[in-house]
């Protein structure tokens, strides 16, 4: 008996060892809240010219986010309704915790991600962002909020 309570006790020891190694597992966004909505907003971004001009411009726009949700996966649809010469894009990423991680492609070669805090209504957004043309002439950073439209 005092054998198997030995090895019991070394069997939780190495245990806590390993647990104090290696960590706990990482955990899976939670998928809180659900955000699966038509929102509308404003961004303000800083384009720079990364050419031999190297100068930089401030830009603002109206945007509109569809954002599709199924547990803590988001895809999201953004569009500029005030330039018709900018077709909507699609970024993809989770949800967790109230903060939201998207990436994806302006346009083919051209990527942007995007990081969000939801609020504790869960009815505004409010992020951050960098984005590059697909020649590399133009590195933006931006600024987003959102609201439930």
């Amino acid at each position: 008996m005092t054998n198997r309570i030995g090895v019991l006790a070394g069997l939780v020891a190495v245990t806590f060892v390993v647990l104090l190694i290696v960590g706990p597992a990482a955990a899976e966004p939670d998928g809180d809240p659900n955000i699966q909505d038509a929102w509308v907003g404003k961004a303000k971004s800083k384009i720079y010219d990364t050419s031999t001009n190297g100068g930089r411009e401030k830009e603002k726009a109206v945007i509109e986010a569809a954002i599709f949700q199924v547990g803590s996966e988001l895809t999201v649809t953004i569009s500029t309704p005030d330039d018709a010469g900018s077709p909507p894009f699609v970024v993809t990423g989770y949800i967790g915790n109230r903060r939201l991680f998207l990436s994806g492609e302006m346009e083919p070669g051209a990527p942007i991600v995007m990081v969000g805090k939801v609020s504790g209504s869960g009815n505004k957004i409010k992020g951050e962002g960098f984005s590059r043309t697909a020649d590399g002439s133009e590195i933006s950073e931006f600024k987003f909020k959102l609201k439930r439209d």
